[in-house]
């Protein structure tokens, strides 16, 4: 299998762009400024392919970092785009459950399909701050699900400024310690 490779197409102080063509389709990432920063794109185009993902940057330094995420990334297949579009068409149903609460912090669980393993955390204060871990997968329909979360929660009413931050990830495990049943010592007393 040959590797595909990188072409530059365009590179000012406005657009940046790259090129990689395979035998499927044709990958194009391209970078434009405008006056509140930077929009990235990442198209999938073919035969029967017409696939973005948009991505923004405030500096030239962060669009330097996302460029060079995007072409380091693996390139989604055919199937992968089809099940993606699938995904992003369907209306999202989300579960939420308390995980804790303390007396400005607030954990809540939630998910898509019944694995509570996304969670957001809020903090209260002179500004809200919103901390998302969730699966990578359903960052394809990341809008649609923080419009939602945040209706569920009742943050989009709140009258403070919000900083959000979205942590991904791809791979979750779960482990359990067992211990040795001689190390619990249990006492009941009666009176």
């Amino acid at each position: 299998m040959v590797e595909m490779k990188w072409k530059k197409l365009i590179h000012d102080s406005e657009t940046i762009s790259y090129v990689k063509e395979g035998a499927e389709y044709r990958v194009i990432i391209e970078a434009r400024q405008f006056e509140d920063g930077w929009e990235i794109v990442k198209k999938y185009l073919g035969s029967g392919i017409n696939f973005a993902e948009t991505y923004s940057a405030q500096s030239f330094e962060e669009v330097r970092k996302v460029l060079k995420h995007l072409r380091q990334e693996k390139d989604l297949s055919r199937s992968e785009i089809k099940d993606i579009s699938r995904f992003k068409k369907k209306s999202p149903k989300v579960h939420v459950k308390r995980g804790w609460k303390e007396a400005n912090v607030e954990k809540w669980h939630f998910s898509i399909s019944d694995d509570y393993a996304n969670y957001i955390i809020v903090r209260y204060g002179k500004e809200l701050i919103v901390d998302i871990v969730m699966e990578e997968q359903l960052k394809y329909i990341e809008e649609k699900l923080l419009a939602k979360l945040y209706e569920v929660l009742g943050i989009s009413d709140e009258p403070f400024n919000i900083q959000q931050n979205i942590y991904y990830f791809s791979k979750k495990t779960t482990s359990y310690l067992e211990g040795d049943d001689s190390d619990i010592d249990v006492e009941f007393l009666f009176e």
